[in-house]
């Protein structure tokens, strides 16, 4: 059996999407050795995602603002709403209040080159483990065979999909299991171009023009309703009950991902950023942004690590407090919205979801 190549480095960073890729490019930028693996394949989720307004001053600190300029990543400027009421409400944005949506895989190609021109080691890699102490990283590579590299930390920031056995997580809390059902279509519609949210009974409807001329339509419903009542019945149900565009499609749902709010915490004395830790409700819209929130406090985190200002047990400790913070905070805002549509409170959906927070235990 052939010999890993042992290489040593400050930081390794497992997942090179945005959160991955941005915490490289904080750790290469301030001159530590860091490598980053990445591996290639087809994305679960949405094609484009959307951030607010305020995401402004994230992307700023994290140096991505001039990716998303550059790229012209800016947000619509017409959106509309279905919520509370059967009334199809327009409104107008003016260009501060877009804010952006981009296009995943050239939003995180552009991360990762960013990256790579701070200094950050690409390594592509189809298989990647972690020792139980959280200093070495083995992964297997296409190019240089397999690696063993030494590092005096890791940041895990391989996505919500993220297995359980990579980084020892276990779930804290987590919401009501959602499932994302979604097709891409070519629609002659007088809101083609305009980004639409609608309550429905079955859960809500995301209307969501791309860039290339097409409407990623997705249905955010409940995942055990969706097993009781069948797919198939549960998105035409949706269709049928919309006053907005969706009800005009005729097109099943191509795809289905599990799309839950949920807050994991590692046992291992390593850095877990993004989606891997901290997966936000999509309804908030803001899970890119936390996502890049994440890397830059992971990058801060293995830093002091590196410099010697903290012990990595206490850094892998503020790093779960972070997000542990932060994804309470974003349940609390997201609960409060959802209860804000009052149609539908007998609805599998509603009904589980606007539960939330109303018992001690709930959290």
């Amino acid at each position: 059996m052939q010999t890993p190549r042992a290489v040593s480095v400050d930081v390794a960073v497992i997942g090179a999407g945005p959160a991955g890729a941005t915490a490289a490019s904080a750790l290469a930028g301030a001159g530590l050795a860091v490598v980053l693996l990445h591996r290639d394949g087809p994305r679960a989720g949405a094609a484009e995602e959307t951030l607010v307004p305020a995401a402004r001053r994230v992307l700023e600190r994290c140096g991505a603002l001039e990716c998303v300029d550059q790229l012209g990543f800016h947000g619509r400027s017409s959106h509309a709403s279905v919520w509370g009421e059967p009334v199809l409400r327009v409104r107008e944005e003016r260009e501060d209040e877009r804010g952006f949506q981009v296009e995943r895989r050239t939003f995180d190609a552009a991360l990762r080159a960013r990256a790579t021109r701070a200094g950050a080691q690409l390594v592509e890699a189809s298989q990647v483990s972690i020792d139980e102490r959280g200093r070495e990283v083995h992964a297997r590579t296409a190019g240089a065979g397999e690696l063993a590299i030494q590092a005096r930390a890791v940041i895990v920031a391989t996505g919500r999909a993220t297995p359980e056995s990579l980084a020892r997580l276990a779930t804290v809390v987590e919401s009501p299991a959602t499932l994302a059902l979604s097709t891409t279509l070519r629609v002659q519609h007088a809101l083609a171009r305009t980004n639409v949210i609608e309550a429905v009974r079955e859960g809500w409807l995301w209307w969501l023009p791309l860039a290339d001329g097409r409407v990623e339509l997705t249905l955010f419903c409940d995942r055990d309703e969706e097993r009781s009542v069948g797919r198939d019945t549960l998105w035409s149900a949706a269709l049928r009950g919309a006053v907005g565009p969706a009800r005009d499609v005729q097109a099943r749902a191509e795809r289905g991902t599990l799309a839950t709010a949920r807050l994991r915490a590692s046992a291992a004395p390593i850095l877990v950023c993004g989606d891997a830790s901290c997966a936000l409700d999509p309804l908030s819209s803001q899970g890119l942004e936390t996502a890049l929130a994440s890397a830059q406090h992971a990058a801060h985190c293995a830093r002091s690590v590196v410099e010697g200002r903290s012990e990595l047990a206490f850094a892998a400790l503020e790093r779960r407090a972070w997000d542990a913070r932060l994804w309470h905070a974003h349940r609390r805002q997201t609960t409060e919205f959802l209860r804000s549509e009052g149609r539908f409170v007998d609805a599998p959906f509603w009904r589980a979801r606007q539960a939330l927070g109303l018992t001690p235990s709930s959290d």
